[in-house]
């Protein structure tokens, strides 16, 4: 009874919920018991002009060198604070799997989870092939020298990750859990792949296969970079909520 009665003084002081995507509107509906009539759909948007891709081979090679990265690795990176929830196991115990053959894995982040992360890197005798790069500012310099992006989340925690929403906004293809409403961001095997939560063979299989054809990883990415020019740019975002406010003022 407290719990509804809180529910009803809540949802009586506003005008409209913004939700991230549908699955989350349902939430707010089922869970919060928001009525289905004030809750308006907006997703995240990024800067697609900060988060782009390189000009040129030429240019992507200088960032990796500004990194120090070398030109010719095969660079995957998860761009997540190190926390349980996004399960960094799952991308470490990837990379155990796929070490020694050129690849590169950039964990870029930082948390509470560091040490205990490092030290698995350690047990899994992953040397130079995995580099923990601590918290940035040069996301979008990491995200465009790399091939591959990773999201590995258990699915507890994700909404709408803008982390993966960047990634393709920079041309890089993403590997990811089917957590959230990741599916209404890309299409499996259209824009990336998608695995089920856990599953850190599915997520190595993944990886090495779109290592392995270079022409479908390029093909993923192009589309990856459209569909957030299209659908997901921080102008679009700013645009409907521009519009749910003159709506409601207008009404």
């Amino acid at each position: 009874p407290l719990r509804r009665q809180r529910q009803m003084c809540i949802r009586d002081s506003f005008d409209r919920v913004v939700a991230l995507a549908r699955s989350h509107g349902d939430y707010l509906k089922r869970e919060e018991g928001i009525p289905a009539e004030k809750i308006v759909v907006i997703h995240n948007g990024v800067d697609t002009s900060r988060f782009s891709p390189a000009a040129s081979p030429g240019e992507r090679n200088g960032l990796r060198a500004g990194l120090g990265i070398p030109a010719e690795a095969f660079v995957v990176a998860i761009v997540a604070a190190l926390r349980p929830e996004k399960n960094h196991d799952m991308f470490l115990r990837a990379a155990s799997e796929l070490r020694g053959r050129g690849y590169l894995f950039l964990v870029v982040g930082e948390g509470g989870e560091e040490r205990r992360l490092k030290d698995l890197a350690a047990q899994l005798s992953l040397g130079d092939s995995v580099r923990f790069m601590g918290r940035r500012k040069d996301i979008p310099d990491i995200l465009a020298a790399s091939d591959l992006f990773v999201l590995c989340s258990h699915p507890v925690v994700e909404t709408f990750p803008l982390s993966v929403l960047e990634a393709m906004s920079s041309g890089v293809p993403a590997v990811s859990t089917r957590v959230g409403s990741v599916e209404t961001i890309l299409e499996d095997g259209r824009e990336g792949l998608l695995i089920e939560p856990g599953d850190e063979r599915a997520l190595a299989g993944a990886i090495r296969s779109l290592r392995e054809d270079g022409t479908r990883r390029r093909e993923m990415g192009a589309r990856a970079r459209s569909r957030v020019v299209e659908r997901f740019s921080l102008d679009g975002m700013v645009g409907r909520y521009a519009a749910l406010f003159d709506d409601l003022l207008g009404a």
